[in-house]
């Protein structure tokens, strides 16, 4: 659960990188959102409105697919208007053209409640003032599938209080997790000025264009094969520069024609800037999709042979892990690889290389090492988190084990900031967002002995400026490497609880792993080779003999077996037991 904040990098210039736009558009006639009214909510003259305009609709402009805020124009008396913009727009998928028509350039704040997928639902208390609240629900829960609900709350005179989300994130299109937003300060009006000035400090001359990351220029070749492929003419490509054009990029369109991907669109809050990217996004999903059922099918013929034969299910060889589609479906490669490892030129600071590197003694014989730890669910196991499109699985394995640390010298949960390392631990040589390294930042963290709580220093999945003004915890400590193979992480998983280690991830059947145990023989296992760091929360026996580590991703609780994943303890399975390392400290002052 993350509280939710303005998508803009502080890192580079605020006018080139300027995000906002609405979450996912149902299926059907396409739908164009707009913030809610200010002002007072009248709940009653709303759903008379709504009814009668609902009554008036026609079948016309219902099997035209005209937008939603055509038909309305068209309700109310503007129909020279609305005549006006489908002739600019032309036919088929409703496509905003900034260049054709001026774009209103309002980022998505409030949901539009006039929109048929809302429903008024009543009353309730506000727990955080005690007053009554206004509640509208959007309920996407389909039969069978996981909970995914929207609800919206405001005072009786129409004052927002808080959008809750249990699905895909409104805001950004994140993918799907519980997110609150929370409304401070809302006075209804035009915004003064001086709310858009640079801070002191930034020249506004001296902003140039933040230089493409992979993923950028990955998407943009994708769409441009496309139009390729289409026998069209990309468009020419403009610079980043004017706040109008950038808002505009950013403003969801909606694109329909292949009703399966539509389905993945619509649950996982795509949005596309253009019908070139639409495209190339489905292709991309489609090979997913191919993938996963090669996958899935060679599952099926190696269960079946097992069947056949009456052996034991691992005596045809591993029986494989099975895979599901998931948020990644239509990121390309480039994509993914930049989630995992976003530098790939920058080397690896090995912790066995390190001066001074402390090793860990094993204090358990090893015949008194059960055969099963899993500190999964205890208050030494921190939840399952998300580190969202950002690349930093280095920052919340470092924090994984300093949770573990701090319940066994106190024996209290505390859940530390993430958000802390990334945007003060610069200076130990990580990049925020684009990548860096759980040795280097855990040197950083000792040095200075101290890290905010996450309840502090929340996360953001972003690159921010250095906070200094919140409370932090303070320490003395140092990181421990495990050496010795897989029967030395064993005793050290039982003897120190979670730690974090360094995995190979580039996989696609790793990439969209839905559950079992994870075997690739192919995967990497040297530390310097390895490009995804996780957590490992304990290790165990399937039923069929098959022996596993039980790690513990940031991909949130909806990726895998609940967040987490099986990998097998045979052979160092894509270097699980290469590189652990565990925290050992001691809090300074009270805990």
């Amino acid at each position: 659960m993350y509280e939710v904040f303005p998508a803009y990098d502080k890192l580079i210039c605020w006018e080139d990188e300027i995000h906002g736009g609405t979450g996912p558009t149902l299926a059907g006639p396409p739908t164009v959102a707009s913030p809610a009214a200010a002002g007072s909510i009248d709940v009653q003259q709303q759903e008379q409105q709504e009814g009668q305009d609902a009554g008036r609709w026609s079948a016309q402009d219902m099997a035209a697919g005209r937008p939603l805020a055509q038909q309305r124009r068209r309700l109310r008396g503007s129909e020279a208007e609305a005549e006006e913009e489908e002739q600019q727009q032309g036919s088929g998928p409703y496509l905003f053209d900034f260049e054709k028509k001026p774009a209103k350039l309002l980022a998505f704040v409030l949901p539009d409640l006039s929109e048929e997928r809302w429903q008024y639902a009543g009353t309730e208390i506000f727990k955080e003032t005690g007053e009554t609240a206004r509640v509208w629900e959007w309920d996407l829960t389909e039969g069978g599938a996981s909970e995914m609900k929207y609800r919206f709350y405001a005072t009786r005179d129409g004052v927002p209080l808080r959008l809750w989300m249990m699905g895909t994130n409104l805001y950004s299109g994140g993918h799907k997790d519980e997110y609150i937003a929370t409304y401070y300060d809302y006075k209804p009006g035009p915004v003064a000025d001086e709310v858009f000035q640079l801070p002191d400090g930034i020249n506004k001359d001296d902003c140039k264009p933040a230089a493409p990351d992979a993923a950028a220029a990955a998407a943009a070749a994708a769409a441009a094969a496309a139009a390729a492929a289409a026998g069209k003419v990309p468009e020419a490509t403009w610079t980043p520069g004017t706040l109008r054009r950038q808002m505009a990029l950013h403003m969801p369109s909606t694109h329909w024609g292949h009703p399966e991907y539509d389905i993945f669109v619509h649950r996982h809050g795509r949005r596309h800037r253009s019908d070139l990217e639409y495209r190339a996004r489905r292709a991309v999903w489609e090979e997913s999709r191919a993938f996963v059922e090669r996958w899935n099918r060679r599952r099926a013929d190696h269960l079946a042979a097992v069947e056949r034969s009456g052996a034991n299910a691992t005596a045809h060889g591993p029986v494989p892990h099975t895979v599901a589609l998931n948020h990644f479906a239509d990121w390309t490669r480039e994509e993914y690889l930049s989630l995992v490892r976003p530098d790939r030129s920058a080397k690896r600071l090995l912790a066995a290389a390190q001066p001074g590197v402390q090793l860990h003694e094993m204090s358990t014989p090893s015949h008194m090492v059960p055969a099963e730890v899993i500190w999964r669910g205890t208050p030494a196991d921190s939840p399952v988190k998300d580190q969202a499109a950002c690349g930093s699985c280095w920052s919340f394995s470092s924090v994984g084990a300093i949770e573990a640390a701090w319940f066994r010298a106190t024996g209290k949960q505390l859940l530390f900031s993430e958000q802390h390392m990334i945007d003060c631990g610069w200076e130990a040589g990580n990049s925020g967002c684009y990548g860096g390294d759980q040795i280097k930042i855990l040197n950083w963290v000792f040095r200075r002995g101290a890290l905010a709580a996450q309840a502090d220093y929340p996360y953001q999945g972003i690159n921010n400026f250095c906070r200094t003004d919140v409370e932090q915890k303070r320490f003395k400590g140092h990181w421990v490497l495990v050496e010795g193979g897989e029967e030395a992480l064993k005793e050290a998983v039982l003897t120190k609880g979670p730690m974090v280690v360094s995995i190979d991830a580039s996989d696609d059947s790793f990439r969209f792993y839905s559950g079992g145990v994870y075997h690739n023989p192919d995967c990497a296992t040297k530390p310097a080779d390895l490009d995804h760091a996780v957590i490992i929360s304990g290790y165990a026996t399937t039923e069929d003999g098959q022996d596993y580590w039980l790690v513990k991703n940031i991909w949130s609780p909806y990726w895998g077996e609940g967040g987490y994943l099986r990998v097998t303890r045979k052979g160092n399975d894509c270097g699980v037991s290469s590189e652990p390392v565990y925290v050992e400290l001691r809090p300074q002052g009270r805990a």
